[in-house]
């Protein structure tokens, strides 16, 4: 599984429209003025801090050119236009890439993903 997981790490083949950098197609655009769904879809990630699948440089790079930074980070203000892009978040909590080994950091994870959730159901009200 790990080999054939790096051998398809190679580049980006995600289209701007799905990181959220792309216009909304005037079809889809035409469906969705007058309604509460949401225009992109929401991508979260959560990074570990030093993970051994993915060196900190690329997920720094990653971070940098196509995410944006969770509200609570410190950062400053998004640029506009940045709401569309993933969230990208990294720990704080010392959790490993395989999260799940362990209950204490599988419920720390579960965690975030709740407040992704709610983040994501309170957008369509």
């Amino acid at each position: 599984m790990a080999k054939h997981e790096m051998l398809q790490m190679t580049h980006d083949r995600w289209s701007d429209d799905l990181w959220g950098a792309g216009p909304v197609p005037k079809a889809a655009s035409a469906i969705l003025t007058d309604s509460n769904v949401t225009r992109r879809p929401k991508l979260y990630f959560y990074w570990a801090r030093n993970d051994h699948w993915v060196a900190n440089t690329t997920r720094n790079h990653l971070i940098k050119t196509r995410g944006r930074k969770a509200r609570n980070s410190g950062s400053p203000p998004s640029s506009p236009g940045d709401e569309n892009k993933p969230l990208m978040e990294i720990d704080k909590h010392g959790i490993p890439h395989g999260f799940c080994i362990k209950d204490k950091h599988s419920e720390t994870v579960a965690g975030k993903v709740a407040g992704y959730v709610m983040e994501i159901a309170n957008s369509l009200r």
